[in-house]
């Protein structure tokens, strides 16, 4: 199985899918997508995803597979070595419950309080970016309630959901802290212990300081001010 993966290694979406690889020990292709270069995300809607989104695998057959979780679920079909969705077919169930748990109602309030941040002086939705803090309590709250008496979230083993989880709780104790939950901090602390999670943010670190200037260029052509810079 040859796979070429189109990423960028702060995208957790990407990251999730980093994180699957490298528990399975699936070798592929990199290909680097910068998310701020025009030129180059216009090439890649042409020629990989007309959607843009990111990530996606080009497969030996010549098929674009595109999102997260249906990635690591090919993956995981043609490379059983370690299954990150268990073949029982009720903790299979348990995994992709708490996988599109984590994408829908930990990691989309994320990005939308985050994403806000990002807008042009004048369109941003104070309103939306609130109610999307007040779910990822109310998410944080049902995690913790998991996790009292789980050590993983499908209940039995590493899978496909903690993948999603740990790029979205690293992101998440900043943007809002879980220290009252006491469970998903446990949690939080096992998952950043994973030496596939240390490889996969290891990378990602050293991109960090680009995306920042990345995004103060973006703001700075939008007309914020420096008073607005500063607050970011």
């Amino acid at each position: 199985m040859n796979l070429k993966l189109y990423y960028h290694p702060l995208s957790s979406n990407c990251q999730k899918v980093l994180m699957a690889l490298q528990e399975k020990s699936v070798q592929f292709e990199r290909v680097f997508i910068d998310m701020f270069d025009v030129a180059e995300n216009r090439k890649y809607r042409s020629e990989v995803n007309p959607i843009g989104k990111i990530p996606s695998v080009l497969t030996d057959e010549g098929e674009v597979i595109p999102e997260s979780s249906i990635i690591i679920e090919y993956v995981d079909r043609y490379d059983g070595r370690i299954r990150l969705i268990p073949e029982d077919p009720e903790q299979a169930r348990r995994t992709r419950q708490w996988d599109r748990f984590i994408d829908f109602y930990v990691n989309e309030p994320l990005s939308k309080a985050h994403q806000d941040r990002l807008r042009p002086q004048g369109c941003g939705d104070p309103f939306g970016a609130d109610q999307a803090r007040k779910r990822l309590s109310r998410s944080y709250a049902m995690l913790d309630q998991r996790l009292a008496r789980m050590e993983w979230l499908n209940g039995e083993a590493f899978s496909m959901a903690d993948c999603a989880a740990a790029p979205s709780l690293h992101v998440g104790q900043f943007a809002r802290g879980f220290d009252e939950f006491e469970h998903v901090k446990a949690y939080y602390r096992r998952l950043a212990e994973r030496p596939s999670w240390k490889t996969v943010w290891g990378e990602a670190e050293q991109y960090r300081p680009k995306v920042n200037s990345d995004i103060e260029i973006m703001r700075i052509g939008q007309g914020w001010s420096q008073a607005q810079l500063a607050e970011a």
